[in-house]
């Protein structure tokens, strides 16, 4: 029988128990690939305009910018971390859309990093490469809407981060990292309220762990004690921070009163729907690497009694699936945290076959059969987003991957709004583009960005209608933007009738049309801003934006 040592003369590195058939030069020019080839997509891409999330935190990051704290001028039930993620990304790259997805490019590449070495960790060099790859390629995926800058992307970063910081502490007896850990995973929480099952994740994993190690009962009290003192420690600053800003209640409501009845809105019968359809969405637009990473998943499971790493991962793969969960919704953004654990899995798998022929002492040529299957896999994906990847104008890509929403027109309306107010005007859109405010830099005269809360079956919904004209009608913003859009509303057959039959009369009893954006659905949009017709015409589709100028005295409008 050969020797390990005479294995290694044939070529095949062996590091940490996991077969290595790469250079060290080799390994990092690979890593280097896969980073430069998702930057370069995203470069091409950098010009797409903002949708409805992003505009949401860019608008809260930029008054963030200004001094003004969540909750505010913006109502949302989101926790405020990717508002603060936001205002960072824009104070180092500008406030504007291509600033925020230069932001995103860091962040896609530093997930990127953090699976490849979470991988190498776990399994080996190419775990990590295949891994890192995957998450390259899939994280750009329409199936998963990953363009866009959403929140599950930073979650995803500290997600991943304390676990890789949580299994680097597992042997070792330093709580300290254990704390580390659970800071990152609160990180995770408050980029969204989901991310709350990357802590359960690391609670499971260290009892676990400590279980088959004859365990301490103080020993393993410390440890999670540490994770979980990490891990309360950011929402605890947040909360003060919100505290001494004076919008703590305000926060409160939105985050955990209104969202827990958001949250059950959703029957399950829906739910089940909607997930089944995600995940065949999300399955056909990369079928090859989800068969390997299924086969992965097997191999794992059989050795999840033996090796704490299957258990790592395994675990890992049903937190990420997890965070999708809440609420039954199942959108395409909620699964690009389980894009990391699909990634492992298919590095698993690879590198699991090519311990194998290692094991076997086959001949080496042996491993270029795992490393062709990586290849059709990601070349499968490559060739099914081609369109995106290579082809389609940023323009083109949003009005494909989101038909039926106003997102190119929000920019242009956001900038001849900015183009034609002064600084200090206020304006109100009643739709759910928030993007308009950011892009046109004035503040919204209502916190009620998105319409859909109100339209929703739930006992605030007549509460927050009533609010929000309130609102309005006390500011009388100089500018109204009307987005005739369905998407944008939402409205159901159960919905409260107030704010429709207020949109009857407000607009244009107060203001003047003066301007509107006609999305036709065969020769595209045409814009009349400032003109004739833009004045005294009506938008000829059943999707438009109307900007409207107020004309009346602010002080008649209480009258």
């Amino acid at each position: 029988m050969a020797s390990n040592s005479q294995v290694l003369d044939k070529g095949t590195a062996h590091l940490g128990g996991a077969t290595n058939p790469f250079s060290s030069w080799t390994v990092c020019i690979a890593v280097i690939f896969i980073l430069g080839f998702a930057a370069f997509v995203r470069l091409r891409l950098i010009d797409l305009p903002l949708e409805r999330d992003e505009g949401e935190y860019a608008y809260s990051g930029q008054l963030l910018l200004q001094g003004i704290p969540p909750y505010k001028l913006a109502y949302n039930m989101k926790l405020p971390g990717t508002y603060v993620a936001y205002a960072a990304i824009m104070a180092a790259f500008g406030q504007t859309d291509r600033g925020i997805h230069l932001g995103l490019i860091l962040i896609n590449g530093a997930t990127i990093l953090l699976i490849y070495f979470l991988g190498r960790r776990l399994f080996g060099t190419i775990c990590g490469l295949v891994s890192a790859a995957v998450y390259a390629i899939y994280s750009l995926s329409y199936s998963v809407l990953g363009t866009a800058a959403h929140a599950t992307h930073f979650v995803t970063l500290f997600g991943l981060g304390g676990a890789l910081v949580l299994h680097g502490t597992l042997e070792k007896k330093r709580a300290l990292l254990i704390f580390w850990s659970g800071i990152l995973f609160g990180l995770a929480f408050l980029m969204k309220q989901q991310a709350v099952f990357f802590g359960v994740f690391g609670a499971i994993v260290l009892l676990w762990h400590e279980w088959h190690r004859r365990p301490q009962e103080r020993r393993v009290f410390l440890r999670c004690a540490s994770l979980f003192a990490g891990m309360v420690v950011p929402f605890a600053v947040a909360c003060a921070a919100l505290a001494v800003a004076g919008v703590f209640p305000r926060f409160w409501f939105w985050t955990f009163s209104y969202a827990s009845q958001y949250a059950t809105i959703t029957p399950l019968e829906v739910g089940w729907e909607y997930l089944c359809a995600r995940l065949c969405s999300i399955f056909l637009a990369a079928p090859i690497i989800w068969i390997v990473a299924v086969f992965g998943l097997v191999l794992l499971l059989r050795r999840i009694r033996k090796q704490h790493n299957a258990f790592f991962t395994i675990a890992l793969l049903a937190t990420t699936f997890a965070t999708a969960c809440p609420g039954l919704y199942f959108r395409a953004h909620y699964f690009i945290p389980l894009l990391a654990a699909l990634g492992l899995l298919a590095g698993a798998a690879i590198q699991l076959m090519a311990d194998e022929i290692y094991r076997r002492q086959w001949n080496r040529n042996w491993l270029l059969i795992p490393l062709a299957l990586f290849l059709a896999a990601s070349t499968d994906a490559a060739v099914r987003h081609r369109a995106l990847l290579f082809q389609l104008s940023p323009d083109a890509i949003a009005r494909a991957i989101y038909p039926n929403n106003p997102f190119p027109e929000a920019r242009a309306v956001g900038r001849y709004i900015r183009d034609h107010s002064t600084p200090d005007s206020r304006i109100a859109v009643l739709g759910s583009e928030p993007e308009i405010y950011f892009y046109s830099h004035r503040r919204s005269a209502t916190g009620y960005i998105y319409m859909y809360a109100l339209m929703e079956p739930q006992p605030y919904a007549l509460t927050m209608q009533r609010e929000m004209i309130a609102e309005i009608e006390s500011t009388a913003p100089d500018l109204v933007v009307l987005v005739g859009v369905y998407t944008s509303w939402l409205g159901r057959k159960e919905s409260h009738l107030l704010v429709s039959e207020w949109l009857e009369s407000y607009p244009r009893n107060h203001s003047e049309q003066i301007g509107f954006a006609d999305i036709l659905p065969d020769s595209g949009t045409v814009y009349h801003f400032g003109d004739r017709e833009g004045r005294e015409s009506q938008p000829k589709s059943r999707s438009f934006i109307t900007i409207f100028k107020r004309t009346t005295n602010p002080s008649s409008l209480s009258q």
